[in-house]
């Protein structure tokens, strides 16, 4: 759950009992990261180490349906080991529900939403 500092404001975020739900949030806009949306780093980055990043006045949610590993074995320039690669032989089924704070939120059916990839190696595109 996300809420604001006197708790009376936010936002729940839940999946059906069992499922993977991988999250973030954080003070950063995704354009802060230096990382178009097809997954790959700009050439020249604003800002290279996340402690010089500016917190800006704005929380951003990220639900990740499936996390492919995080590389890193050479200094984050190659993709992530074979182990930790997601395979596309077959759809990726994921879904959750967003709930605001103070309503009647009630569970729905939710239905599933496939991931595909665009390109071998690629970032799973919504």
């Amino acid at each position: 759950a996300l809420s604001d500092a006197d708790e009376r404001r936010g936002l729940l975020v839940r999946a059906e009992r069992g499922a993977p739900l991988s999250m973030q949030c954080h003070h950063f806009d995704f354009d802060d990261f230096d990382v178009h949306s097809d997954g790959q780093s700009r050439p020249a980055p604003r800002v290279r180490h996340g402690a010089l990043l500016k917190e800006r006045q704005l929380t951003t949610l990220c639900v990740d349906g499936a996390h492919a590993g995080v590389g890193g074995i050479d200094s984050w320039g190659s993709l992530p080991l074979p182990q930790h690669q997601l395979s596309f032989e077959r759809p990726i089924e994921w879904s959750f529900e967003l709930c605001p704070f103070g309503t009647d939120c009630v569970p729905t059916e939710m239905s599933p939403t496939p991931l595909s990839s665009q390109r071998e190696g690629a970032a799973p595109q919504l």
